[in-house]
């Protein structure tokens, strides 16, 4: 048909579709970033603010020392506040910091998102590793 539009129709007994922020940068934009990114691929335990005993195993895909990006099952509300724990395979203690969600995007084919996180509250001695590691991960 002429001018019409086309929606798309869920399944029966399909869940509602989540809301997912389409703000997430093209690849092609060029990026003005404060710290450079490094790649760093190691699991991360996310759990929400006030919800400390539940926590998400997310993967990394990079790193700085102003935030990361992570893979997720799950779409994150922009704006969320979830408490990192990241523990790199390299010997160090774990790195707390508490991250808030910048942009979500869904993953082209799949039933997987990735979160765009700025590191907003983290302690003098977890900035210090934090640094090593991205020195680590740039060498």
């Amino acid at each position: 048909m002429a001018g019409s539009t086309s929606q798309a129709i869920p399944y029966p007994g399909s869940p509602p579709a989540r809301p997912v922020n389409r703000r997430a940068p093209p690849p092609y934009v060029v990026q003005r970033r404060r710290y450079p990114r490094v790649n760093y691929r190691d699991p991360v335990c996310a759990s929400a603010i006030g919800q400390p005993h539940h926590c998400w195993p997310l993967l990394a895909e990079d790193l700085s020392l102003g935030g990361l990006r992570l893979l997720s099952p799950e779409a994150f509300a922009v704006g969320t506040r979830l408490l990192l724990c990241l523990e790199p395979e390299i010997t160090m203690e774990p790195i707390r910091a508490v991250a808030e969600v910048r942009w979500t995007a869904r993953v082209d084919y799949q039933e997987r998102y990735r979160l765009g996180l700025e590191l907003v509250e983290m302690g003098e001695f977890e900035r210090a590793r934090l640094h090593s590691l991205v020195q680590a991960q740039a060498d």
